[in-house]
């Protein structure tokens, strides 16, 4: 068993497993509904442990790491079929989330815990987004 492994490694790996003849067209739809499926498959594993009274144990929870890992070679394929590599699409992400977040998810029940009601929450948005239009003009 690898113990370590880095993305791109895997990304190595889980491509000598696709079939290298595929047209672009085909490599992104073939991979896109194969991610489509596989996610579709841990959502249908969750599914069954939140609403039909499955329990979270070692078979269960192996299933779903299992679904995962099908998830990240179809992400892995189609990053490959666009050119890139999956270091490249975590740094990116990664990036995106943290200037979205510069201080980490606040879900909105907290931030009207601040704010003091969603009135006030949105005043507030609005006075952000002017204050940030003003700044693009100057």
């Amino acid at each position: 068993m690898i113990k370590e492994l880095t993305l791109n490694e895997f990304q190595k790996r889980a491509l000598a497993t696709t079939n290298g003849d595929s047209t672009l067209a085909e490599a992104l739809l073939n991979g896109s509904l194969g991610l489509a499926g596989e996610a579709g498959e841990f959502a249908d594993a969750v599914k069954k442990l939140t609403f039909h009274g499955k329990t979270l144990n070692t078979d269960s929870y192996e299933h779903l790491i299992e679904e995962l890992g099908d998830v990240m070679f179809y992400v892995a394929w189609l990053a490959d079929t666009l050119g890139v590599d999956l270091e490249t699409v975590a740094r990116k992400n990664n990036l995106k989330l943290s200037l979205r977040y510069p201080t980490g998810f606040v879900p909105v029940s907290k931030m009207t815990k601040l704010v003091g009601s969603i009135d006030a929450l949105n005043a507030a948005l609005v006075a952000l987004k002017a204050e940030e239009e003003g700044s693009d003009n100057d």
